[in-house]
Parts: C-alpha cells; structure tokens; sequence
C-alpha cells in the first residue's frame, strides 16, 4: 500500500467517525421499525394518558365490555405530564395474505420515564392493507403496562392472596361473536404502579 493510499483511508476512516459522533444516539429507532409505527403506538399511549380515545380507532377486542370497564383504570394509573425519556425497547410485526389484501399486526414495547416512574408499554395494533391504495388506520386491539423493572402481574388466583398488591384491571382480548380470532394472544390490561 503506497503513502497516498494510507492517507486517503486515514482521511476517510476520520470522515465516518466524525459522521457517526454527529449522529445523536437518542434518536435512534430499534433497527426496523419504520418511524410512522413507532409514531402510531405513540399516539396510543399519548390518548391513554389524556384518558381520551375518542381519535383512536379501536378494534373488537377493546370494545367488548370488560375492556370498556378496564379503559377508565388505565386511565387513572398512567403517570401524567411529559416523559423525561422514551425508549423503543423491542417490536414484533407480522402480516397475513388472503385474497389480495393484506392484515398487518404490531405489537410494540416501549419504556417511559417520569420524574417519579418508570414504565414499560406493550401496544398491540392491526390494519387492513388492500391490494391496491393506501392502507387503513391502525386499530388498537391491545394494551398493557407494569412499572418497569417489575414481574409480571400475578394470575388473579394469586393476586387475590397477596394483601398489599391491588389487583390487575383487565380487558380480555376475545372478539365478540362472529368475529375472527386475534392471531395474538396479548391481553389488554393495566396493573396500577406501586
């Protein structure tokens, strides 16, 4: 390798890592995740702790009965105000074909932090994609949070047992008769921060 070649790749190797210092890390998405998916789940917990839906479409499972009672305890358990910080933990999507058409699933995990809390988010989310045009609104088929950090809520069995721990609100994720199954089983439920 001659003099000339060593300086071009010096010259080229300290271009990159000024390109990378420039790069602002908390910006950062999980790899693939396209930003409107992230923005869409986004908006769900924002409605969350407005304690308004009124702008979210919202699919079969969170409009049967046990999910409109679970709906107001969510409500009232998200911290409120401006998270300090929001973090992309992990993601999931995966997509069904039938007849030209195309259903597309989400389920992201995002960590917010508040001055005084700490939670984690699953949001689970469905639209409809046509053969041809553009696709429809997401519709939110689940939601859940815990504190981060902590266990997973108790089976109700066990949470009843445990004196100090409130139990979980919960809005199953059963469609109503008639409808397709959900290809996932997450539930939509809250448990209250401790």
């Amino acid at each position: 390798m001659t003099a000339m070649s060593r300086r071009v790749l010096g010259i080229m190797g300290l271009i990159g890592l000024f390109a990378l210092a420039a790069c602002n890390l908390g910006d950062l998405q999980a790899p693939g995740l396209a930003r409107d998916k992230d923005e869409a789940a986004r908006a769900v917990f924002k409605a969350m702790q407005k304690g308004d839906l009124s702008g979210v479409p919202l699919g079969p499972e969170m409009l049967t009965p046990e999910a409109q009672a679970a709906i107001p305890n969510i409500f009232a358990s998200i911290p409120k105000g401006e998270p300090t910080k929001v973090k992309l933990l992990n993601w999931h999507s995966n997509w069904s074909a039938l007849t030209g058409a195309r259903t597309e699933d989400l389920e992201t995990n995002h960590q917010y932090t508040f001055p005084n809390a700490s939670i984690d988010v699953t949001t689970v989310m469905q639209r409809q994609i046509p053969a041809q045009g553009q696709p429809g609104p997401w519709k939110l088929r689940g939601f859940h949070f815990k504190p981060s950090g902590s266990a997973p809520a108790a089976p109700p069995a066990k949470a009843a047992q445990a004196e100090a721990a409130p139990a979980p609100a919960s809005a199953p994720t059963t469609p109503p008769a008639g409808a397709a199954a959900p290809p996932s089983p997450t539930p939509a439920r809250a448990t209250p921060p401790r």
